[in-house]
């Protein structure tokens, strides 16, 4: 997530100023865009103040939840790696760091001793099986101010916006490997 996100929503003046000194300034989109930053910004704390009452972050809940929904609780650590979207490097010191403090154990594949695999411990298990709980209750009385159809189409949107952030991005990659390759 940005370091620096705007904390209040544009006023309609700076808005429309915007527009005025730019054309392609839509202030709709702009608005919606500040307001969905600062709305994840606003989660992404209050997710945060919730794992750290637990003694753990987001990040760590994460990893363990990614493994506990794997098969046996056992995955390669690069399978957590493209499913949280992070690097080999940050998942293996998050890994590290779980291993130390006795949340996750790693085994080496019998077959193969070039792969090994993390699984939860018994301490990582019964971690998730106090946060679990209170952090299903947190979701559900976070998003019950929704209707069901609004859920419903908020999500939509949400999928609509990725998809289009996930082509847009693509887009922006080619560009820029285009301008290397000049």
């Amino acid at each position: 997530m940005c370091a620096f996100v705007l904390k209040q929503p544009l006023s309609k003046k700076d808005l429309s100023v915007l527009s005025e000194r730019f054309s392609e300034a839509d202030p709709e989109s702009i608005d919606l865009l500040v307001r969905w930053l600062i709305c994840s910004t606003d989660l992404e704390h209050y997710l945060n103040s919730h794992f750290a009452q637990f003694s753990t972050s987001q990040a760590r809940f994460s990893c363990l939840m990614t493994i506990y929904r794997s098969p046996d609780h056992c995955v390669k650590p690069i399978d957590i790696a493209e499913r949280l979207g992070v690097t080999r490097g940050n998942m293996t010191g998050l890994l590290d760091n779980l291993e130390k403090d006795g949340l996750i154990t790693r085994e080496d594949d019998p077959k193969d001793r070039r792969i090994n695999y993390v699984k939860l411990s018994k301490k990582g298990t019964l971690l998730l099986k106090s946060i679990l709980p209170m952090h299903f209750l947190r979701i559900k009385e976070l998003t019950n101010c929704l209707s069901k159809n609004e859920q419903k189409v908020f999500l939509t949107c949400i999928e609509k916006m990725n998809h289009k952030i996930n082509d847009m991005h693509s887009l922006c990659n080619k560009k820029y490997v285009n301008k290397d390759s000049e």
